[in-house]
């Protein structure tokens, strides 16, 4: 049994839930894991998430909450940027889950070209003056493309000239460069805004800045501003962790 009135924004690629939240699950003792799974099992038909397709890659307590991210898999190769996110309470309540799940149902898992080619393309392609000899990391993945899933290397490089941290995503069977970005960063800084009903549900939505939310990078974790703007002293991916209710 659930509480509240769930308030649900729809991924308009997928039609699946890319955010509920607005609700609050029974109070449950046990392992976040084991809880949070259940209620994704318990509720497929809604959010289109084969619990089977997706590992726990993170969990962390902070305060009275805890955030699970798990990561979804497709034969065994991790999807970019799929993840789900499910927030809870300390007493096992859920009350938030984020949804980037991909629901794919064919695509290629044998690299036809071997990562030694792929990553000649991936120089080719930025053509450096650096003597690059191999990626930093590597792994394959499946990566949405229009409307295709396509097996690719994922490439991470440092380059002098031109300077930057370069990620790298080459087909695995045509050898092709579909997307590229520098993630070369030294400090990271952004603003958290939120659209909110102002009084009632019958208010129009309107963006507000949160104030007050964690932002964490790395070890690093920083709170908002009463603008909503963040600076972090690390680089790398930020992990938001917000409240439905208001922190003052």
């Amino acid at each position: 049994m659930y509480k509240g009135r769930p308030e649900i924004i729809w991924d308009s690629t997928t039609g699946l839930p890319h955010s509920i939240m607005g609700f609050l699950t029974e109070p449950r003792k046990g392992d976040p894991d084991e809880i949070a799974c259940e209620f994704i099992r318990k509720n497929e038909d809604l959010l289109g998430i084969d619990s089977d397709a997706i590992q726990l890659v993170k969990i962390e307590k902070m305060g009275s909450e805890v955030h699970l991210i798990y990561q979804e898999y497709f034969c065994n190769i991790p999807v970019e940027w799929a993840f789900v996110k499910v927030h809870m309470k300390n007493t096992g309540e859920i009350f938030w889950i984020i949804s980037d799940y991909k629901p794919i149902k064919d695509a290629k898992i044998t690299p036809s070209i071997t990562k030694e080619v792929a990553f000649d393309h991936a120089l080719s392609h930025l053509n450096p003056k650096d003597d690059i000899k191999a990626p930093d990391k590597w792994n394959l993945a499946i990566f949405r493309f229009g409307d295709e899933y396509r097996l690719v290397y994922k490439f991470k490089f440092f380059t002098k000239d031109p300077l930057g941290y370069w990620i790298y995503y080459v087909d695995a069977n045509t050898g092709e460069v579909i997307y590229r970005l520098n993630d070369l960063r030294f400090v990271t800084t952004g603003n958290v805004q939120g659209k909110i009903f102002p009084l009632t549900g019958a208010d129009a939505l309107t963006s507000y800045p949160m104030r007050n939310e964690y932002v964490q990078v790395g070890n690093t974790r920083v709170t908002t501003n009463a603008n909503g703007d963040y600076s972090n002293p690390e680089d790398g991916t930020c992990l938001l962790y917000t409240s439905p209710s208001p922190r003052d």
